[in-house]
C-alpha cells in the first residue's frame, strides 16, 4: 500500500509533516491523503544504499505527490484508492547500468518513464505512478500499524490526533523519523 513506507517531500508538505511523534490511536474511518514528506536523513540512507550496490551512484532529488483515500474498517480490513507520482533524479555510473550509453537506458516501464543523459556518469530523471486500488487487512498495536497488502506486509509507526493520521517511517537503528504520510479524516 502506498502508505507503507516513506516517500519524498512534495512541493508543499502537508500540515505538521515530520512534527508528530508516534502516539497510536483509532484509525477506523475514511482518510483523505494530504501528502507526504521525508527527512533529509531518508534521502541520505537511500543514496548510501544505492552507492553500496553501485559505487559513485547518488540520489540528487526525491519527490512524491499523493492523493486519494484510505478506509480502515472496524473488521480490520482496508481499502485504498491512492494515486502517487514519484519523481527521482539519480547519478549512476554507466558501468552499473545494463546499457551501452546513458541515452540507451530503457526509457519506459509499465510504471515509470526514465530519461538519462551523460557519458560515463548518467544523470537519470524518473517519474512514475506506482500506486492504485488495493485491499487487505491491518492491525494496530501500541503505536504500530501493520498493513498486509496482497504482495507484502509492512509495519510503521502511526499517530491519530486532531482528525489527522500520520503514518511515520522510523530509522530501525536510531528511531529517528524518516518520513511521514499525512491524511485527514473525512
Amino acid at each position: 500500500m502506498a502508505l507503507a513506507g516513506c516517500g519524498g517531500g512534495g512541493n508543499s508538505a502537508p500540515p505538521n509533516c515530520l512534527q508528530v511523534q508516534p502516539c497510536g490511536g483509532n484509525v477506523v474511518g475514511t482518510w483523505t491523503l494530504l501528502g507526504a514528506c521525508y527527512a533529509s536523513a531518508f534521502r541520505t540512507q537511500l543514496s548510501t544504499s544505492l552507492a553500496a550496490s553501485c559505487p559513485g551512484a547518488s540520489i540528487d532529488t526525491l519527490d512524491i505527490d499523493m492523493s486519494g483515500t484510505v478506509t480502515f474498517n472496524a473488521d480490520l480490513t482496508y481499502a485504498a484508492n491512492v494515486h502517487e507520482t514519484l519523481t527521482i533524479t539519480e547519478r549512476i555510473p554507466l558501468s552499473c547500468l545494463n546499457a551501452s550509453s546513458c541515452a540507451a537506458v530503457p526509457s519506459n516501464t509499465s510504471e515509470s518513464t526514465i530519461s538519462c543523459t551523460g557519458t560515463t556518469t548518467c544523470t537519470c530523471h524518473a517519474s512514475g505512478m506506482p500506486a492504485g486500488d488495493e485491499t487487505g487487512t491491518y492491525t494496530t498495536s501500541g503505536t504500530s500499524l501493520t498493513i498486509t497488502a496482497p504482495d507484502s506486509t509492512t509495519t510503521d509507526a502511526y499517530c491519530v490526533q486532531n482528525n489527522q493520521l500520520h503514518v511515520i517511517g522510523l530509522d530501525d537503528a536510531t528511531g529517528e523519523i524518516l518520513g511521514d504520510f499525512v491524511a485527514q479524516k473525512q
